[in-house]
């Protein structure tokens, strides 16, 4: 199945999302401010060759413009939020991703959503060295590092999973 675009409500909102063919057991998740999913199109288009499906959303705060902005720049204001009591009860693989000097995104919340994650089967932190927040990949070389993490946490995980492990022997 090719690329498909979804639209899924919540609450009093729409969540815009996209996947790579029907059934996926990978999601993809950026940040917000004004980027949206499509900053990752490259990787999930990686991931996508390698037999690896994919869905991805933008975040609710996508579209709350300055105002989330500034929100998210402000210190300390992620600590009260309740993902981390939601991210809790995440049993699968999770694989995080973080650049080496984010001058939005302070280290300590990764650290947390990292520490929250007790209950997943696994848990990967990776930090992409001389990495900044709006230059992730900034040689080849750590584009090629992560996407290689992402395969291996998901062909681990598929070893786990009887109906993974017949996805991953059908696409190898």
């Amino acid at each position: 199945m090719s690329f498909v675009t979804f639209q899924l409500p919540f609450d009093k909102y729409v969540l815009k999302g996209d996947r790579y063919r029907k059934a996926c057991d990978t999601l993809v998740l950026h940040g917000a401010g004004k980027s949206s999913r499509i900053r990752f199109s490259r990787l999930r288009e990686s991931l996508n060759d390698n037999g690896i499906p994919s869905s991805s959303f933008d975040f609710i705060g996508q579209s709350f413009g300055p105002e989330f902005s500034a929100a998210i720049r402000t210190p300390g204001s992620w600590q009260d939020s309740d993902a981390f009591c939601i991210i809790s009860g995440f049993k699968g693989n999770l694989l995080l991703i973080a650049a080496e000097v984010d001058d939005v995104i302070p280290m300590a919340l990764i650290e947390r959503i990292y520490s929250s994650a007790e209950n997943a089967r696994s848990r990967h932190f990776h930090i992409v060295p001389n990495s900044r927040h709006l230059s992730l990949f900034p040689k080849e070389q750590d584009f090629i590092v992560v996407l290689n993490m992402i395969i291996d946490v998901w062909r681990k995980g598929c070893d786990n999973d009887p109906v993974q492990a017949t996805l991953k022997t059908s696409v190898s």
